[in-house]
């Protein structure tokens, strides 16, 4: 029994030493058939007869696998339309290299003790690319507003459009407008109930797209703290998924075609011994960047967080409506000796517009990118798009944080709501010109730098670039 195991030990250990070594003059094959006359398992005969047919399999191979190199060398396509992209030419294989700029203007109106700025809110590279057609990747790194991060960092698995496995640093599933990209947002900045957004996190997540965008969902477990975090604050981690339904997609109803509903949640058992770890110790902000409410910093938490969303997205022709309604519950918070749990909600409603008769496209539950119908050409004419906004906003957390001294009353509200006007100028597909006029309105007076304020005007600008 040891003499026969061994030889199948020898057998495999031999058959994986030589399929990684390359070097050798004689083929893996060939060398299987040497170890099997030695060991008198074959004989002499059987051994020449079987060199000569592996002799043919051999050159065989060979002759093909010099043909795919032949054919994926000579046909690699390089393209600089999205980026630099490099493809191989059965397009099985390719990496882009893309990046974005938001370069931003920011004005206060009225009596603000703010400063008007000029900053980069967003400068952004990301290497983008699929290997062995099934395996996705992205590594992206933001260098805006004076400091750096890693974004995004995440391979996924796409076998199949309808079972998609995601492993590694990106968005959690959760609001409409979060996920939707930077470069595609209706304005600026988002709403106000952005600031409960849990944003990118570290998970795993399985998605799909089923039946081209009739359903798209999405569900995913996460450690439940900030981007870039080391490691979870706990062992306990939160679970998220979303879902959108086009019910009337297959109708030809232009009117109905392109309406959308979905549903989203996050949960999970939070044990805050480090409250600067969790997602909510960020200051709430308005669109301007004003701090309207944020945790004492000794407010830990020691059970369940839950956020429930709904949205909405009706796209017809060139007019659009969007709107989410979200809930927050926060179990058991504490801040020294006393301790609560607090509920709140937040929304928006949005309308948009484009003066030029664009369409807004979706894909995989979200909106997509804009192409003007006549691209702006210096000197060839063209005025590219024109797009209309309006929006209104709103955020209301429990008053009991107030009284409690969860938040500092004295500087700080539990309610702001706002609108938000736009105007959008696309010349072409990846450059984009916004304006926004922002007004936000707080229950109770705030304080800004000393001034106290129970409202806020703005002008919001960027030139942004895409490639």
């Amino acid at each position: 029994m040891f003499k026969k195991t061994g030889l199948l030990w020898l057998l495999f250990c031999s058959i994986f030493f030589l399929s990684v070594n390359t070097s050798w003059a004689k083929s893996v094959n060939e060398k299987i058939l040497d170890i099997l006359l030695e060991s008198k398992i074959v004989s002499q005969e059987k051994y020449q007869e079987l060199k000569k047919e592996v002799e043919a399999e051999d050159a065989e191979v060979a002759k093909l696998r010099a043909a795919a190199e032949k054919k994926s060398t000579e046909g690699a396509k390089v393209d600089f339309k999205r980026g630099l992209t490099i493809e191989s030419a059965d397009g099985e294989n390719k990496v882009r290299f893309s990046g974005r700029l938001h370069a931003d203007y920011k004005q206060y109106l009225g009596d603000n003790p703010n400063s008007d700025s000029f900053f980069i809110r967003r400068a952004r590279l990301a290497g983008i690319g699929t290997l062995y057609k099934y395996y996705d990747f992205m590594v992206e790194a933001d260098f805006g507003q004076g400091s750096a991060r890693l974004n995004d960092a995440f391979l996924n698995i796409r076998y199949v459009p309808y079972a998609q496995f995601m492993f590694g640093q990106f968005k959690v599933p959760f609001l409409m407008e979060e996920l939707h990209s930077d470069n595609w947002i209706d304005f600026v900045e988002r709403s106000l109930a952005d600031n409960w957004a849990p944003s990118r996190d570290m998970g795993m997540m399985i998605h799909g797209n089923i039946a081209k965008d009739l359903l798209y969902y999405q569900l995913g477990v996460f450690n439940g703290v900030k981007l870039n975090t080391a490691g979870d604050v706990d062992d306990q981690k939160d679970l998220a998924g979303r879902i959108t339904l086009a019910p009337f997609s297959r109708l030809d109803n232009e009117f109905l075609k392109d309406f959308h509903i979905g549903g989203a949640f996050t949960t999970g058992i939070e044990h805050t011994a480090k409250p600067s770890t969790d997602w909510w110790k960020n200051a709430f902000k308005t669109a301007a960047g004003t701090t309207f409410m944020q945790f004492q910093d000794t407010v830990v938490q020691d059970g369940n967080r839950t956020r429930l969303g709904g949205e909405l997205a009706w796209l017809v022709g060139p007019v659009s409506l969007k709107g989410e309604y979200v809930t927050l519950q926060l179990n058991d918070l504490r801040n020294g000796t006393k301790t609560g749990s607090f509920s709140g909600n937040a929304g928006y409603a949005s309308l948009g517009w484009f003066l030029t008769g664009e369409h807004e496209p979706w894909r995989n539950g979200l909106p997509q990118q804009i192409s003007p119908k006549k691209p702006f050409v210096f000197g060839k004419g063209g005025y590219g798009a024109f797009q209309l906004l309006a929006r209104y906003e709103w955020l209301d957390m429990d008053k009991g944080l107030l009284d409690k001294g969860f938040v500092d009353a004295a500087k700080y509200t539990n309610r702001a709501s706002g609108y938000t006007f736009g105007l959008n100028w696309y010349p072409n597909d990846i450059f984009r010109i916004m304006v926004n006029y922002c007004r936000t309105n707080f229950d109770q007076k705030i304080d800004v730098s000393g001034k106290k304020m129970d409202s806020e005007e703005a002008i919001l600008a960027r030139f942004e670039i895409v490639w």
